[in-house]
């Protein structure tokens, strides 16, 4: 199974902890005070590699099209013998998976577009 449909997977399985409550990606987007929703993503990412807080950090404070974090949740899809991380990522502004993949190069395990 690739990648993206095990992202997919996993945001199923656990659409309730993403959703942190929320009925719906645009009431958890609201409560984070999206106005607009452009893309969202379900990430699974790499937390011990060396530079998953910079990465994170640097996409969530992006001059022009910031992302908005939430939806955490731990996951151990099988990518790394530790398990990993998995959070929603929206974005106000048109965003692809490969620009995403090259902002977050390793950090980024998987990815499934939710919106």
């Amino acid at each position: 199974m690739n990648s993206e449909l095990i992202t997919k997977k996993i945001y199923e399985e656990h659409q309730d902890e993403f959703l942190e409550g929320c009925s719906s990606i645009e009431e958890l987007s609201e409560m984070y005070g999206v106005d607009k929703i452009a893309n969202v993503f379900c990430l699974i990412l790499n937390p011990d590699y060396n530079n998953y807080d910079s990465l994170l950090t640097n996409l969530e404070l992006d001059d022009n099209n910031p992302m908005t974090s939430c939806g955490y949740t731990d996951t151990n899809a099988g990518f790394i013998d530790n398990g990993e991380v998995a959070r929603i990522g929206i974005f106000s502004l048109t965003t692809s998976i490969d620009e995403l993949k090259n902002k977050l190069s390793d950090v980024l395990l998987g990815i499934h577009q939710i919106k």
